[in-house]
């Protein structure tokens, strides 16, 4: 049996649920989200030092400014096929293996660095194609109307938990995190809030860093810790949504008693 609490949470019940878990498992999070998030991190933040000039200083002539912006992007071009990699593959993968490392813990299931990213690495084209497509779905709603943008990131929030956990792809992943996100709109919205905060303030630590390089190594760090918490807090928020619209807690409680009574009970054909 699991020690973690599977039931309809509140936010603090979400996040409390969420501090566990990557406390207990926090050197097998951290190691998924590494593998991705570091060496690209690196890259990009030492290509962008090493192209990009000095800051300008204050008062900020347009001109100046101009010039810095420009200069800016022409360092993102040389990291752009990285930045493209780490985006459409490297990520999806990444939070699939998390996703599957967090909800096998939640469930009290044996969870390693090996077989998290197997079963991710098996999932590899519907999580590719259903990210592709949730970003799109993101995209046009933003280009149409910054509401709708809003709206689809909220109700197809558990796209990648449906891919991972319930075996879907495409347009069925989508599906199935509007159906779960019936109700529960109002949390994924302060969750997201929550999330985003936090991410912000920890990701601001290494921008304060006066040494360049060791920001760069200190920022590196604190994305994967961030990404690796984010993943952990919206598959805890996918049980509760199952937990209120399929009492997925019920369920999990009968098939627990039920193995219970099966394990307990005399084999017929045994000879005393």
């Amino acid at each position: 049996m699991t020690r973690y609490e599977i039931k309809s949470l509140s936010i603090g019940g979400i996040l409390d649920q969420t501090v566990a878990l990557v406390k207990d498992r926090f050197g097998v999070l951290l190691a998924i989200a590494a593998v991705v998030y570091v060496p690209y991190g690196l890259i990009n933040g030492f290509v962008m030092m090493a192209k990009m000039p000095p800051r300008p200083a204050p008062p900020f002539e347009p001109a100046v400014m101009q010039q810095y912006q420009e200069a800016v992007m022409m360092a993102g071009l040389f990291t752009l096929p990285a930045s493209l990699l780490f985006g459409l593959v490297g990520v999806p993968l990444a939070n699939g293996a998390m996703i599957w490392a967090v909800s096998q813990s939640y469930l009290g299931e044996p969870v390693s660095f090996d077989s998290t990213w197997r079963h991710s690495l098996s999932r590899a084209l519907p999580l590719i194609g259903t990210t592709f497509l949730y970003s799109l779905a993101m995209m046009g709603g933003f280009i149409l109307c910054v509401i709708p943008g809003f709206l689809f990131m909220l109700w197809f929030i558990f796209y990648a938990q449906g891919v991972m956990l319930e075996g879907l792809s495409g347009s069925s992943a989508l599906s199935r995190s509007k159906a779960l996100m019936k109700g529960n709109m109002g949390k994924a919205f302060v969750l997201m809030l929550l999330l985003s905060i936090i991410s912000a303030v920890i990701g601001g630590i290494g921008a304060v860093v006066p040494q360049p390089h060791v920001g760069v190594v200190l920022q590196v760090a604190l994305q994967a810790v961030v990404v690796m918490f984010s993943a952990a807090a919206m598959t805890v928020f996918y049980f509760s949504c199952r937990c209120d619209h399929e009492d997925f807690d019920l369920m999990r409680l009968a098939a627990a008693v039920e193995k219970s009574d099966n394990d307990a009970s005399p084999d017929r054909g045994a000879t005393y």
